[in-house]
């Protein structure tokens, strides 16, 4: 097969799946939307937002070894995490992460502290495990729609879920040893798909 012929076939298949939201016929043949889950268009824009966010962060601490920073978008909504050594980083941070194209919202929840150690970020590595095991298991929570980040001990849940669903997730969470907290930056829909 031609290369030429195959890139265009891709780039077709791309742009025409960019924009589409998973869907389901039911047997009436009424088309429902799972407004649940990223289109995988959002999906590479997520990835792009998370790419220039930290792209843009290194540039601004290149002169500070002290700061570790992790950026995570979830439906253009962007969590900074991570340490910083000073307050003005943190604001400075901040305003470039609002300036990212097709960002809705900013959540900054950096900490003007040192670098956690190696064994607290291994730490954070165990509790996320253990966070997503909880979630498949919970009862009434799809774990497909909810990304979680655990920095320092904090788990920040990411998502797109009703406030059910949210509720039970969180409850679950409570009973998982060694978290400190736990910060909701979830977007919420509908109970109905319709």
């Amino acid at each position: 097969m031609n290369k030429s012929l195959l890139t265009v076939g891709l780039i077709w298949l791309y742009i025409s799946l960019s924009g589409c939201s998973l869907i389901a016929a039911n047997s009436a043949g009424d088309i429902q939307e799972d407004y649940g889950k990223r289109t995988l268009g959002t999906q590479v824009e997520d990835n792009t937002i998370e790419a220039k966010a930290l792209a843009s962060f290194d540039k601004l601490s290149a002169n500070s070894e002290n700061n570790q920073i992790h950026a995570k978008a979830f439906n253009r909504v962007l969590l900074i995490t991570g340490q910083v050594s000073t307050e003005a980083e943190k604001n400075q941070i901040s305003r470039q992460a609002s300036k990212i194209r097709h960002v809705k919202r900013v959540h900054n929840e950096l900490e003007v502290i040192g670098v956690l150690s190696f064994l607290a970020q291994l730490n954070d590595s165990y509790l996320a495990t253990k966070i997503s095991r909880t979630l498949i298991f919970t009862d009434g929570v799809d774990a497909s729609r909810i990304e979680c980040v655990v920095e320092n001990g904090s788990a920040y849940l990411m998502g797109l879920v009703t406030q059910e669903e949210a509720a039970r997730a969180v409850t679950a969470l409570q009973n998982v040893s060694g978290l400190t907290k736990i910060v909701k930056v979830f977007e919420y829909i509908d109970n109905q798909t319709d």
